[in-house]
C-alpha cells in the first residue's frame, strides 16, 4: 500500500458520517443507521437492492477501515524504524571500520591492525580469542584474525 492510497482511504473514511453504523432491515430493504446524541437513530442510507451480507459489511467497514488504516500506519512505522536499525547494524558488522592512523598503530587496507615500533621474536597465537600477532620486517606487528578453537 502506498502512502497515497492510505491517505485517500483515510480521507474517504474521515468524510463519512461518524459511526458506529448498524445495518437495519426496513419494510422495503436495508438501511444504515447511527445513534444520535439524543438517543434516536439517524438513517444514513436506505436501499431496497442490497444483500444482507453486503449491508453487514458496509456497516462494519465504517469502524473497521479507520482501525485498519491506523494499524497499517503503526506497522509501517515499526518497519521503517527496524529498517534503519538493521542498516546501522549491517554497517557496523559488514563494513570495515575506518580508523585514522594513530601514532602507535593503524589499520591497513586488509583490515589488519598494525602496531608501529613494536617487535616480537615470532608469531604469537591466541586461538581461543581468534587472533595472532605476526612480526613484520619493517619493525611493526600485525594483529590478524584467525579461526577460533573451542
Amino acid at each position: 500500500m502506498t502512502p497515497e492510497q492510505l491517505a485517500a482511504w483515510r480521507q474517504l473514511a474521515d468524510a463519512t458520517t461518524p459511526g458506529p453504523w448498524e445495518a437495519m432491515e426496513f419494510a422495503q430493504g436495508y438501511g444504515f443507521v447511527t445513534p444520535t446524541d439524543n438517543g434516536k437513530l439517524r438513517v444514513i442510507f436506505h436501499t431496497d437492492e442490497i444483500a444482507v451480507a453486503d449491508a453487514a459489511f458496509i456497516a462494519a467497514a465504517r469502524e473497521a477501515v479507520p482501525a485498519l488504516l491506523a494499524e497499517v500506519e503503526r506497522l509501517q512505522a515499526i518497519v521503517a524504524a527496524s529498517t534503519v536499525k538493521i542498516r546501522e547494524l549491517e554497517n557496523r558488522l559488514y563494513k570495515p571500520h575506518r580508523y585514522e592512523e594513530q601514532p602507535d598503530h593503524y589499520v591497513d587496507e586488509n583490515g589488519v591492525l598494525v602496531l608501529k615500533n613494536c617487535t616480537i621474536s615470532g608469531v604469537i597465537k591466541w586461538p581461543t580469542l581468534g587472533f595472532e600477532a605476526v612480526p613484520n620486517e619493517n619493525g611493526t606487528v600485525s594483529i590478524r584474525k584467525i579461526a577460533t578453537q573451542p
